[in-house]
């Protein structure tokens, strides 16, 4: 039960010649691996921008642009990429706007 500490465990293979190879074992290329290699795509940050050029307000980004009527609820995807251009006066102008992954 090893209630007071001092137990050890080493987890190791054998092969057919009786040598005990410890798991991932860096030494040793026959060492089986107790993880597994993965990839993952890099975590992007989304950035938004916004500027008025002339009668239109541009805005730039990067993720995902989504616009709503309020603050705090309701956004939804926009079609279109980057930049994005809107008619100052224009009922896409009163919206609000955000970039995410």
């Amino acid at each position: 039960m090893q209630g007071g500490g001092g137990g050890n465990v080493e987890w190791f293979s054998v092969t057919a010649s009786g040598e005990k190879i410890l798991v991932n074992d860096t030494a040793n290329a026959n060492a089986l691996k107790a993880y597994r290699a993965r990839t993952a795509s890099p975590v992007v940050t989304p950035t938004l921008s916004v500027r008025v050029e002339g009668t239109d307000i541009v805005i730039t980004y990067t993720g995902t642009l989504q616009s709503s009527d309020s603050v705090n609820t309701g956004y939804g995807d926009v079609a279109g990429s980057s930049p994005l251009r809107i008619p100052l006066g224009s009922a896409a102008a009163q919206k609000f706007y955000r970039a995410r992954n």
